[in-house]
């Protein structure tokens, strides 16, 4: 005995297999097989179904037997459906199906999404699984909202997905109302394709919280995040386009120890394909500062980097023209062969500048913090001292000092003509410094050619505020003066000067010798 009946595309049919009559009531055990497309046949099986005289079969419930895979073991999402919890079930009185309950799971391939834990690290070897019950009176028109576990798309290493609402789409006949599909998708969806957007199944995404890998430091303990909206998963993996403006000031950002900022980020996926993903913003290369904030941008560099699969970053920076280098007080123009690098190193960005340009300097002789006099005698003027390789980066060394040329014919120091002879530059500690070698003009420009040859050494230092390095100029160092001056029997003239400043045995000071020799007079 049984009832035979469609639902849908579904055909089932319920088998009476035995009865049991008492005094009071008579019990039914019955079963259920129905054909599912790709499946094949699902079997459901209840007992103690009250059958009575006036109403016929009561309440009748029939519950899965077992665990079904509805979809090819080719696909990469798996629509599961399970007795165990006794959630799948199908209601049934005389005139045959009622409702369905469904206690079910979609999994996704973890070649398309992966699951992560609390701390934002992927779950190997499992997968992301859209778990629901619920109850619907056709097995192929099933829409519902659903939660779903935070995950990372394949390939997108890092980048956090974390769901605030989506839908399951499980229906031959209709889709979600307002739901819009991201227009890359539809022009390589068969769906779409063929005009049947309907027969679409997968999850849509309302909106979802994207959380950016721990390496774009804001400086706050939570991680960089934006809202993401209309995006799906289905079989052929993640699909739409997440953007998001103004998400790191420049003054918080940290690259490293530098100061960044994230002015805007782009991703466009779909089927799990980035198809155009990056960001750009501004870097700060700390050297440059000259009593400047953060937020003067004459003096920032443009960046903009691709995100490549895997989670990897390839940077393309645009140079300042004109910076200044507080370090040494010197005004500084760029060349465009001078560029700056970014990788990844632990999981977090390091940068690195390798800088070629000119630099004038000009420092004052007296001034602690190196400010130039508006005297010209009171001060140490270099001009265009042209330079390669000088390199910054984020970690000790902070400083590689390159290849410095001569300047040219108008430096001066307190008020003399200099001619550099040779200049050069090193690190000790936290200390950077050039040293330069000079001829010093006794005569002035046009009183002869009698000269002091001698050297000093300007010096920077490194430190770190709040996380973020910092330069700063320390000092104007000279060390000595000789000069040799032979004109036969007229004079002679040798000596040296030099210069003591915080020395172990002589402290703060000056020491000198000189020797002289006149001809006769008259």
């Amino acid at each position: 005995v049984g009832i035979k009946s469609e639902i849908g595309a579904l055909s089932y049919t319920i088998l009476i297999d035995s009865l049991i009559a008492t005094p009071n009531t008579t019990y039914l055990y019955a079963s259920m097989l129905f054909e599912a497309p790709k499946v094949g046949k699902i079997h459901f099986r209840g007992a103690d179904i009250v059958f009575s005289k006036e109403g016929g079969i009561v309440n009748g419930r029939l519950e899965l037997v077992g665990k079904y895979q509805i979809t090819d073991e080719s696909a990469k999402t798996q629509f599961i459906i399970t007795g165990d919890n006794r959630g799948t079930y199908a209601a049934f009185d005389c005139s045959g199906f009622t409702e369905f309950g469904l206690d079910a799971s979609l999994l996704f391939s973890n070649t398309l999404v992966k699951p992560e834990n609390q701390h934002g690290d992927v779950i190997e070897n499992e997968n992301v699984a859209v778990s629901f019950t619920t109850v619907v009176s056709d097995w192929n028109d099933i829409l519902l909202e659903v939660n779903i576990p935070r995950f990372q798309v394949n390939g997108l290493d890092g980048v956090s997905f974390e769901v605030k609402n989506a839908v399951l789409d499980w229906s031959d006949t209709r889709n979600l109302v307002g739901v819009q599909f991201p227009t890359e998708y539809q022009e390589i969806s068969p769906y779409f394709l063929s005009g049947s957007p309907e027969l679409w199944r997968g999850v849509f995404i309302n909106s979802l919280e994207v959380k950016l890998p721990e390496k774009f430091d804001n400086g706050d303990t939570n991680r960089v995040s934006f809202t993401g909206t209309n995006l799906i998963i289905d079989n052929q993996g993640f699909s739409g386009v997440l953007s998001a403006n103004s998400l790191i000031p420049i003054e918080k950002g940290k690259l490293g120890n530098w100061n960044f900022s994230l002015d805007q980020i782009s991703i466009r996926l779909v089927g799990n394909s980035l198809t155009d993903a990056g960001f750009n913003g501004k870097i700060d290369v700390p050297i440059t500062s000259k009593g400047a904030t953060p937020t003067d941008e004459s003096r920032l560099f443009t960046y903009t980097a691709l995100i490549q699969p895997g989670g990897d970053f390839q940077f393309v920076v645009s140079n300042a023209e004109t910076i200044e280098f507080d370090i040494w007080k010197a005004d500084v123009t760029l060349l465009p062969s001078s560029y700056i690098e970014v990788t990844t190193v632990d999981g977090k960005f390091r940068p690195k500048a390798n800088l070629n340009g000119s630099m004038s300097i000009n420092a004052g002789l007296n001034s602690e913090n190196g400010e130039s006099d508006a005297k010209a005698e009171k001060n140490v003027s270099l001009a265009n001292i042209t330079f390669e390789n000088l390199q910054i980066q984020s970690v000790q060394p902070y400083v590689k000092v390159g290849a410095f040329s001569l300047g040219t014919s108008s430096d001066a120091m307190g008020g003399f003509p200099i001619q550099i002879n040779e200049i050069g530059g090193g690190q000790s500690g936290d200390d950077i410094f050039l040293d330069i070698d000079i001829t010093l003009s006794l005569t002035g420009s046009s009183g002869g050619s009698y000269g002091a040859g001698g050297d000093f050494r300007l010096f920077g230092t490194s430190y770190e505020k709040e996380g973020k390095l910092k330069y700063r100029f320390k000092k104007l160092q000279i060390n000595s003066f000789s000069v040799d001056i032979d004109q036969g029997e007229a004079f002679s003239l040798s000596g040296t000067l030099n210069f003591y400043r915080e020395d172990p045995i002589y402290g703060n000071g000056i020491s000198g010798n000189v020797a002289a020799t006149f001809g006769g007079i008259g």
